[in-house]
């Protein structure tokens, strides 16, 4: 079986003798999927720009193999920094993994 949505889930894995051998395939077995733990934000969408404009810039917090880690939810700070300037902290929300400022 595939998998393809990002919730919790049980299955069940049971087998099929589809070659007619007539080995006891009648052992089932129960699988729990869970989401990994988030291990890392990563910065999405930062483009270069002009004074004039702001620049939208998307954090997305992921597990290990890079997965928008949607069961998390919070609230952010980071610090911004444009070559010599001064350094500015922005709050973001991010809701079901994803957060955006600019």
């Amino acid at each position: 079986a595939l998998i393809t949505d990002e919730v919790a889930e049980d299955v069940t894995v049971r087998l099929v003798d589809s070659a007619g051998s007539f080995l006891d395939v009648s052992a089932t077995v129960q699988l729990t999927f869970t989401a990994l733990e988030p291990s890392r934000v990563l910065i999405a969408g930062a483009t270069d720009g002009t004074v004039d404009a702001p620049i939208d810039v998307e954090l997305r917090v992921v597990d290990r193999f890079e997965n928008v880690a949607r069961q998390w939810s919070g609230i952010f700070a980071a610090k911004l920094q444009a070559s010599g300037q001064s350094t500015d902290t922005v709050t973001v929300s991010i809701v079901d993994g994803v957060g955006r400022f600019g």
